[in-house]
């Protein structure tokens, strides 16, 4: 996915981040190669294990000084990517938004919040966009939320056509998966791609344990009716 010739150890801290929509995995990263701190976007096919160049959010703005800390999340087409830039000695936080991938993100991006700002993280369920943030102005933790109107199509929908719930989440290890169809089977695999587990449990809600997995993230997959859903899992 990152194609810069980047050592990665020398920016353990600022990324990687991804997620699945379909076959393919979106990544966010910095990178830092060209000489500028930069973060970059990519998307990769699963099934061909194919991957294009990375593109950068942004590229080169005037009077930009790095940017890092990039985070991204979907909910269903829809998909966010915020990070961290310093422009002319001051903070921003930005975000790029789509509610349907397939055509792309948005050209520009919006900013979120100006100064003093460590890190962020952003979240999208039902047609609703949370953006969290340290403020180290005030030492407080901060959020805005926003509404977008969910891409659909005929395939959209369809896909869609299963519900899932994962609780607690972040967990320590046993997790509740509640679907609103019969589970066919659950995948859990680490950020590498590698299964971790595979079960058929043939109802509604299931119990899954991870308590011997390393904390961090982790997807799940639930088939029902034909239908998938993937949701993040975190193990603390």
């Amino acid at each position: 996915m990152d194609q810069n010739n980047w050592m990665l150890m020398m920016c353990p801290s600022v990324g990687p981040d991804g997620v699945i929509i379909g076959d393919t995995l979106y990544s966010t990263f910095m990178n830092g190669t060209s000489g500028d701190d930069l973060v970059y976007w990519n998307a990769t096919s699963l099934t061909g294990m194919n991957s294009p160049p990375a593109m950068a959010v942004t590229g080169l703005l005037p009077n930009l000084n790095y940017q890092s800390y990039p985070r991204i999340d979907n909910f269903g087409n829809a998909l966010a990517i915020v990070w961290k830039q310093n422009v002319n000695g001051s903070d921003q936080l930005p975000i790029r938004f789509t509610n349907n991938i397939n055509a792309g993100l948005t050209a520009g991006y919006d900013t979120v919040d100006l100064g003093n700002i460590t890190n962020a993280d952003v979240a999208l369920a039902n047609g609703s966009i949370f953006v969290v943030w340290q403020d180290d102005n005030s030492a407080t933790v901060r959020y805005r939320s926003g509404t977008f109107t969910p891409f659909s199509s005929v395939n959209e929908i369809q896909r869609d056509e299963i519900t899932l719930d994962v609780y607690p989440n972040p967990g320590q290890g046993l997790f509740t998966l509640a679907c609103s169809g019969n589970m066919a089977g659950i995948e859990v695999r680490n950020m590498l791609g590698e299964v971790l587990m595979r079960t058929e449990p043939g109802q509604k809600t299931s119990l899954i344990d991870l308590s011997a997995c390393a904390a961090g993230l982790y997807l799940v997959k639930v088939v029902s009716g034909g239908h998938t859903q993937t949701r993040k899992i975190i193990i603390q």
